[in-house]
């Protein structure tokens, strides 16, 4: 009960983050905040850490010959992960899907929540993209396999 009263104390407060005399406000979108008061938004978050970057095998998997780099791109994975759900908003989405990964299921309320709230896309339009997105890998995929 307690924490549900902070997080609706979140909806339009600054937040001050101060670090080496350097101080910045944000606020969390109303939207990100709903989802943290349903319980939605750990769930959300843990999905992010397992989404796994086209270009490595596994997040978790340790290789020395890509572990620099692949540290270093996962490092601004999360923090475009981090700014979309801090600012919520269309150039912070773009950042978070510049990356080509796999994205858990679970993500699915965020971007749904993401698409017919701040683009103003109806759910049945997002649902039927979903649709055809998932119909186009399948065949892409059936395709690669014949080659």
């Amino acid at each position: 009960m307690l924490a549900k009263r902070v997080i609706k104390c979140l909806e339009n407060t600054d937040i001050y983050t101060v670090s080496y005399g350097n101080a910045s406000v944000f606020t969390y979108n109303h939207y990100i905040i709903q989802l943290a008061s349903k319980g939605s938004l750990r769930k959300i978050v843990d999905s992010i850490y397992w989404c796994n970057l086209y270009k490595y095998v596994d997040r978790e998997k340790y290789n020395p010959n890509e572990d620099v780099e692949k540290t270093k791109d996962y490092e601004v994975f999360d923090l475009f992960a981090g700014r979309f759900l801090q600012l919520f908003n269309r150039p912070a989405f773009k950042d978070f899907l510049s990356f080509r990964a796999e994205y858990p299921a679970d993500l699915k309320l965020l971007l749904m929540t993401y698409f017919e709230n701040m683009e103003k896309i109806d759910a049945k339009v997002v649902v039927s993209a979903k649709e055809l997105g998932s119909w186009l890998n399948g065949v892409a995929y059936r395709a690669a396999k014949k080659c």
